[in-house]
């Protein structure tokens, strides 16, 4: 197939390239080229088309008729959604209460904490990484350095911070200088 141009000109070589006069040619004997029959033919010829498919003129549509049959559906009643499942555990708490002592030779005022019995409660798990960790509470009250333990985990958690929701109570907690005994 002859190579043109944008015009439809045909494309010619300016010339054989320098670098190639000093190139060994092979023995053609040697070898045999296949699929390089290179002819002089500027067009090829395409197959005649033939359609596969009669023209859409010809075929005549059909009416067909389909029964319907109303039967109606049965009205089911609203089922309630299960509220979502929670990642809910069982824990022990320790609670903390805060309690200022004076000291008599030089009157200065000290915050000692104390901690109360403990006592079970459930807690939903929010957020957890190895230094840090949020839970969901429906306590309605717990103070700053109450002390979370996770029986299955063995970890003690220290609450930070607290904040209201809805739901509860959100503690934030880090891991726990103080380890006390659960047992």
């Amino acid at each position: 197939m002859v190579l043109k141009k944008k015009d439809g000109t045909t494309y010619s070589l300016q010339g054989p390239n320098p670098v190639m006069e000093e190139q060994d040619f092979w023995d053609g004997t040697k070898y045999t080229l296949h699929n390089f029959d290179i002819s002089d033919e500027e067009h090829v010829q395409a197959a005649p088309f033939i359609p596969i498919f009669e023209s859409l003129d010809d075929i005549q549509p059909e009416e067909i008729t389909v029964p319907i049959k109303e039967t109606p559906l049965p009205i089911e009643p609203k089922k309630p959604r299960p509220p979502k499942p929670r990642n809910t555990v069982k824990v022990m708490c320790l609670p903390a209460s805060f309690h200022d002592t004076i000291d008599p030779v030089y009157g200065d005022t000290n915050t000692v904490v104390t901690y109360d019995n403990q006592f079970p409660v459930d807690i939903e798990v929010l957020e957890t990484t190895d230094l840090s960790c949020r839970f969901r509470t429906n306590l309605t009250s717990i103070e700053r350095q109450s002390i979370i333990f996770f029986p299955k985990e063995r970890r003690w958690w220290k609450v930070m911070t607290i904040e209201r929701s809805k739901e509860g109570l959100i503690l934030n907690c880090m891991p726990s200088d103080v380890q006390p005994s659960f047992t």
